[in-house]
């Protein structure tokens, strides 16, 4: 049975987690990930819903 799990991360913008990507640190972790592991990484932008939470 596969596992599914969802990491939310807050980037100050795109460029930055561009620049995260390509350093040997994050390759590093991205190497220890099980065999077989997939990834599908996806950006989202925030936006205020009224009475609830408050956009950039």
């Amino acid at each position: 049975m596969a596992a599914g799990f969802t990491n939310v991360a807050v980037w100050k913008s795109t460029e930055h987690l561009r620049a995260a990507f390509a350093t040997p640190e994050c390759a590093s972790h991205l190497a220890g990930y099980p065999a077989g592991t997939v990834a599908y990484p996806h950006l989202y932008q925030r936006f205020a819903v009224e009475g609830i939470c408050e956009g950039e």
